[in-house]
């Protein structure tokens, strides 16, 4: 699903303009990107988590020359489905069989 398709989405379920709810949409993915960006963690219950994962700087080849290169430390944006999430996505595999 698309951004676009997320607000046309709730716009039709909603009684409030289009401009209202892309607003509003807006907003909310602005709050989580400060969040993970100040190292938050964020938790929308039902739904899942969001974490910072940092991962060290290592040693690596560049793959034309053998040569060692050290890499940088790198933040990476984990997710982690809820239990709600997971047992719904499992019946749904399980009726689909």
């Amino acid at each position: 699903m698309q951004r676009s398709e997320l607000v046309d989405e709730l716009y039709t379920s909603s009684a409030v303009s289009h401009n209202t709810v892309s607003k509003a949409v807006d907003c909310i993915l602005q709050t989580l990107i400060e969040s993970l960006t100040s190292g938050q963690r964020i938790e929308i219950r039902g739904f899942g988590s969001f974490k910072v994962k940092e991962s060290p700087p290592r040693l690596a080849r560049n793959p034309k020359t053998g040569e060692s290169v050290q890499t940088r430390p790198k933040a990476k944006v984990a997710f982690k489905p809820s239990t709600l999430l997971n047992q719904r996505l499992n019946k749904k595999i399980v009726n689909l069989l």
